[in-house]
């Protein structure tokens, strides 16, 4: 059996030797939410600099220990013990986030669905203990998609089916990462980007008006990048199928579900890249798109204000969305 995790993007940032009063260039990275979070931030000084950052990665952890579904004592971890047998109060972030997961649900016809917490814990693909689950384990597991089987309603939560378990592995990152720009902001930061296990968040300009280029990873060779866009004060982020798996029998199973047959999605796509201001948004859409497919997951994004997207399928053809020749992508030639 073989695994591996990689990171989801590449991060380009060419940086100009310009003028000595530019802003000096700060950075810091720590673990959270099982991932490596990493701020390279602008300042005029040091103590600007780490009074932003310290303030930035306290709300990252404070939020880790709301979301989080391995620290025993997470928000998440109790709701889930609680809310199928009676409603459930929450704090004014989950319910937040649980709300905006209950809307993607909807929107992607449940093909985003933050409430197959059992199936993720019963393949749990990036353990060692990572394993195929049976026919009747997934069928006992599968149950209607989040938006039909959870309730919120004024910060209260309750699960209508008793198979229901919250996990926001693929929007929590995207919530960290806004709410991490916004703290950057209040302490008067206006450039900069963060890294989220890949999730990409850009603010500001890199240089004046200079855009952020950003590399997409090659899904067959996941060290190289396979095209590059530029962006300013936007979010990019990729799901794609070599960032975490096993292999089993000449056989490779990856961690992004199909939430309708329990099994590692198979909709054609080798990634899905979405670029919008909103990087929950991206987290959140770059999962509906992979396990929709390109043409149902193409159609998803053109009905949506803001929101783009850079598709790579199964034969290595690179898709677009309509709107993506604002961010001048360029395929790398090898």
């Amino acid at each position: 059996m073989k695994r591996l995790c990689t990171a989801t993007l590449l991060l380009t940032m060419l940086l100009s030797s310009g003028c000595e009063n530019r802003p000096k260039q700060y950075e810091r990275t720590q673990e959270l939410f099982g991932t490596f979070v990493s701020a390279r931030i602008f300042a005029s000084d040091e103590k600007t600099a780490e009074a932003a950052l310290d303030a930035a990665f306290r709300r990252a952890a404070e939020l880790e220990q709301t979301f989080s579904p391995t620290i025993a004592d997470s928000e998440l971890n109790a709701v889930n013990a609680a809310a199928f047998s009676q409603e459930t109060a929450v704090s004014e972030e989950f319910s937040e986030l649980l709300g905006l997961s209950l809307r993607y649900s909807q929107l992607s016809g449940g093909a985003f669905d933050c409430s197959i917490g059992q199936l993720i814990d019963l393949w749990d693909i990036g353990t060692e203990q990572a394993t195929i689950p049976t026919d009747e384990e997934l069928h006992r597991t599968i149950h209607p998609a989040a938006h039909e089987v959870i309730s919120l309603q004024d910060r209260s939560v309750r699960f209508t089916d008793e198979r229901v378990r919250l996990h926001f592995g693929a929007i929590a990152k995207g919530y960290i990462a806004d709410e991490m720009k916004e703290v950057l902001q209040a302490h008067g930061i206006e450039s900069g980007t963060l890294s989220l296990g890949g999730n990409i968040l850009t603010l500001g300009c890199k240089n004046e008006d200079e855009p952020w280029v950003i590399g997409i990873t090659d899904p067959f060779a996941p060290q190289e990048i396979t095209a590059t866009l530029e962006v300013r004060d936007l979010s990019v982020v990729t799901s794609g199928r070599y960032e975490r798996y096993f292999e089993e029998n000449g056989v490779t199973y990856h961690h992004i579900l199909d939430p309708w047959t329990g099994l590692p999605s198979d909709a054609g796509l080798a990634s899905a890249t979405i670029i919008s201001q909103s990087s929950v948004q991206c987290d959140a859409l770059s999962t509906a798109v992979f396990v929709l497919g390109a043409q149902e997951g193409l159609a998803l994004i053109e009905g949506l204000d803001g929101a783009e997207c850079v598709l790579i399928t199964d034969d290595g053809t690179l898709l677009q969305s309509s709107g993506m020749d604002a961010y001048h992508v360029k395929q790398v030639e090898k």
